[in-house]
């Protein structure tokens, strides 16, 4: 008998479905068992040889042993239901022809025997290995060959014909019962495979939660770090500006002083800036920095940004040009968060770019969404870098060595912020000539309301 890998899967799910179930370790139970009931009975044969039946039975053993070998090998190589509808059907042609040759052995006689007891074990093997509808049927076709060859080899006056309805009904209870128990058991099984399915999912939820909480305390941990490597050099320029403020303060010419003033102010800044900008990372990060949503004109939010930040380029010796939509167009935004992730987006820019260069703000509005693209003509950030441009901290090296005034965290809070208003924050190459940032917002469902 040779089954497919392909059907025997089709015809597992099919046994499946009606309650037949089985599994490696079971079938190479069944197959010791076997090898000793044959072996059993090749020895019973042997001390039992007046009868013609001793041929018969030796041979069905020796059969059994036969094919259980082969079994062996089917369950080795992994072809459990093979194994199994073999296993069974052979099974059942043996116990079969050894019943019919020792019934027609005893053909005439009047007195009792106690054959039919090997039913019992029979009929509850098959209604635990097949179900209820299976079983049901296996049971009444195994009754039904008992009362035939009973009533076909012995008289009607013999004990054993008259007791084959007692015998019957004793049988069939009995293989009711174990029916029931069985569909008890397969309730519990399914109860338990359920709760254990619970508790594995459970445990992968809790596997994944603890994963992002060490991401989570990771993160921490190098926020930490990096924070108090970025806190040196402020502190380092403010504290080496009042120094100087203090030890010259008679002596320090207004130029001077100036200079030095500006340095303490742009320190301050810087850590100003650091600060509010992790403050608000970390809580976009955690999920708890709420925006305060209104409908608003995106057009006016890139003019105002451009003209604040505008005089900051022009002391760089940069360039910006504007470019946007003469009507307004309105998205659903806060909109100091709005203002913050083009500032950053800008500053980056500037950032990136050499003194003499122009930066570029464009703004686009489709039938969905407002593109946002700030161009600019420093060195080209390979495209391996760029998604790593927007990790908090991450240096991607400055023109001319010299030293940005960000903090460091300004396009990895653009992302996040981006993010919590449904937008998405990207770069690209612009042409080979430095970097393209993008940055999407949905538009809004409708204006504001104005009829107040």
């Amino acid at each position: 008998m040779i089954i497919s890998e392909e059907n025997e899967s089709r015809l597992d799910t099919t046994l499946k479905r009606l309650g037949v179930h089985t599994n490696m370790a079971t079938e190479w139970a069944w197959v010791a068992a076997r090898v000793g009931v044959a072996a059993t009975a090749m020895i019973g044969s042997a001390y039992y040889r007046e009868t013609f039946a001793y041929l018969p039975l030796l041979g069905l053993a020796g059969f059994a042993l036969l094919y259980d070998a082969l079994l062996a090998l089917a369950l080795s190589r992994k072809r459990l239901l093979l194994a199994f509808l073999v296993g069974f059907g052979l099974d059942n042609v043996v116990i079969l022809v050894g019943w019919w040759a020792a019934v027609s052995a005893q053909a005439g006689a009047l007195q009792t025997n106690d054959l039919y007891l090997i039913l019992f074990p029979v009929l509850v093997i098959g209604v635990m290995r097949l179900g209820w509808l299976l079983g049901a049927l296996y049971t009444a076709l195994w009754l039904g060959w008992m009362a035939w060859t009973y009533l076909t080899y012995f008289p009607p006056e013999s004990y054993n014909v008259q007791q084959i309805p007692l015998r019957i009904l004793f049988m069939a209870i009995t293989a009711v019962v174990v029916l029931h128990l069985i569909l008890r058991l397969t309730s519990e099984r399914q109860r338990v495979e359920s709760l254990l399915g619970d508790v594995r999912r459970q445990a992968g939820q809790l596997a994944e939660s603890n994963t992002k909480l060490q991401e989570i305390d990771r993160l921490r941990q190098t926020l930490l770090l990096t924070i108090a490597h970025e806190l040196k050099t402020p502190i380092t320029v403010v504290k080496a500006t009042a120094e100087l403020l203090q030890a010259r303060e008679k002596n320090t010419s207004d130029e001077l002083k100036g200079r030095l003033l500006r340095n303490l102010n742009s320190g301050v800044e810087k850590l100003e800036r650091l600060i509010t900008d992790t403050v608000d990372y970390v809580a976009a990060e955690g999920g708890s920095l709420n925006l305060e949503l209104q409908t608003i004109d995106i057009v006016e939010i890139h003019r105002a940004v451009s003209k604040k930040i505008k005089p900051l380029l022009t002391s760089r010796g940069q360039n910006l040009e504007v470019s946007l939509p003469e009507s307004p167009h309105y998205v659903s935004a806060d909109p100091l968060r709005c203002e913050q992730i083009i500032h950053n987006l800008l500053s980056r820019a500037s950032a990136w770019s050499n003194p003499g260069e122009k930066i570029t703000l464009d703004l686009t509005v489709s039938l969905d969404e407002v593109l946002t693209c700030i161009a600019e003509l420093g060195p080209e950030i390979p495209s391996g870098d760029r998604e790593k441009a927007f990790l908090p901290f991450y240096r991607l090296g400055e023109p001319d060595g010299k030293e940005s005034a960000e903090s460091g965290l300004g396009l990895a809070l653009s992302s996040k912020l981006a993010e919590l208003h449904q937008g998405r924050l990207w770069m690209e190459s612009n042409g080979g000539k430095g970097n393209n940032l993008f940055l999407t917002l949905p538009i809004a469902s409708k204006g504001p309301d104005i009829s107040g």
